[in-house]
């Protein structure tokens, strides 16, 4: 390694605390210190505050603190999942709604209406309630009593 700076040796520092330098860094390193006093004030305060942050020793979080955290990592994974399944299933829901609003009528239910506009004004019963006879009262007996029909009014078109 050729001869460092002051600039090209401090970022060295750390990895020379914890011993993790490779071999030519630390050989230059250790030829700079030897000349640059500056650079020892530094690595030497530095190697101070990595062992007093040693010596305070790990802690540990409360148990309820990783309950919450474990929790919340949950919650997180759920919301992804399901986040890019929200507007395929809104898409799905309005291809749905466009098809039943869209789909085209069949022969037969063509040929009701034209019957039912050749027949003129008449009460408008839908054709399930007029296949039953009653006006749907047989499924809904509750529709029975006379004025079941009131809210009818008659289709002119």
């Amino acid at each position: 390694m050729s001869a460092l700076n002051c600039e090209s040796v401090e970022p060295l520092f750390s990895d020379y605390i914890d011993g993790i330098l490779d071999p030519s860094s630390t050989f230059g390193l250790q030829a700079h210190l030897r000349f640059c006093p500056e650079c020892r004030a530094t690595l030497a305060g530095m190697s101070q505050v990595c062992m007093a942050l040693h010596s305070l020793g790990g802690t540990s979080p409360p148990a309820r603190f990783k309950l919450q955290l474990s929790n919340r990592l949950q919650e997180e994974l759920h919301r992804r999942r399901w986040a890019w399944k929200r507007p395929m299933a809104w898409g799905l829901a309005l291809a749905a709604a466009l098809a039943i609003l869209l789909w085209p009528e069949t022969e037969a239910e063509r040929a009701e209406v034209a019957m039912a506009l050749d027949a003129g004004p008449e009460w408008a019963v839908p054709p399930a309630d007029r296949q039953l006879g009653g006006g749907g009262t047989e499924q809904f007996p509750s529709l029975a009593h006379a004025g079941a029909r009131a809210h009818m009014r008659p289709v002119s078109f």
